[in-house]
């Protein structure tokens, strides 16, 4: 359970709170929303794309891959040499696997598992052993259908969505939810060190995790259907992590069902 103990710590909670608050006034202004709507590449460590005018660029380090199969943890990006700007938004997993690491609007969202509770992590002196990310300056909110409730029709309408918006699918791209999320399993994963065999099932219960009902939910999301098992697992074409509030948790969402009214988020010219 999150530690909330200490007067220093409930301060850091209600800045989390004002963000989130303030982060959702901001897209919802965007705006106006609109109602409708294997194969693997190999692809090297910090290759760029050049996409279309409101296509931001998608970076990563590190790679999926190279963890499950080599048990390769060490540190890919240290966070001493990263910019961190308003408009980044980034996702991925802290060096050793200690911890889920989440960045939106350049705010590190992250946490750890310290002494048995999830704890926000500041990145300074921090390393990632995995992350991509994206700069976006502005976004697109749409209507997501009541129909639209598990994640793999969330999975599905996010790239019907994104082509009908004009965005190359050939491509990676980020992407947003906001709304409230009827039930969402999450992990922080907390990977112990003489373990050496991975898998996806035992990175989703190797630390704190559990499952969180009838929450306001900020989810980061990134798509591709070319980057399986470096960015996003073999079995979908996402990979999400979240910031809930209230209660304030934050970290890998495994799955979830959604509850009606919620706004998926589109980079944006």
């Amino acid at each position: 359970m999150m530690s909330s103990h200490r007067h220093k710590k409930h301060l850091l909670n209600l800045r989390y709170v004002t963000l989130f608050l303030l982060f959702i006034f901001v897209w919802a202004g965007c705006g106006s929303e609109e109602k409708d709507l294997e194969q693997h590449t190999e692809i090297q460590s910090g290759e760029r794309y050049a996409f279309s005018q409101w296509q931001p660029n998608v970076t990563y380090e590190g790679a999926l891959r190279n963890i499950m199969r080599e048990n390769n943890l060490s540190a890919h990006l240290h966070f001493e040499d990263f910019p961190l700007r308003s408009t980044i938004y980034a996702l991925g997993a802290f060096e050793d696997l200690k911890g889920e690491i989440l960045i939106l609007r350049g705010e590190s969202y992250s946490t750890r598992a310290v002494a048995d509770e999830v704890r926000f992590i500041d990145l300074e002196n921090e390393s990632a052993a995995f992350m991509v990310w994206a700069e976006v300056e502005k976004w697109q909110g749409f209507e997501v259908p009541d129909s639209v409730l598990s994640f793999t029709e969330l999975e599905n309408f996010t790239a019907l969505q994104a082509n009908n918006f004009g965005i190359d699918q050939t491509k990676p791209f980020p992407f947003g939810l906001t709304g409230t999320v009827a039930e969402l399993s999450w992990h922080v994963i907390d990977w112990p060190e003489d373990d050496t065999v991975h898998t996806h099932e035992k990175h989703m219960v190797t630390g704190p995790h559990g499952v969180l009902t009838g929450i306001p939910a900020e989810i980061l999301g990134f798509y591709s259907d070319s980057h399986h098992g470096i960015f996003t697992h073999h079995s979908s074409n996402m990979h999400l992590h979240f910031v809930s509030q209230p209660p304030l948790y934050s970290g890998h969402v495994d799955d979830l069902t959604l509850s009606p009214g919620s706004t998926l988020w589109l980079p944006a010219e």
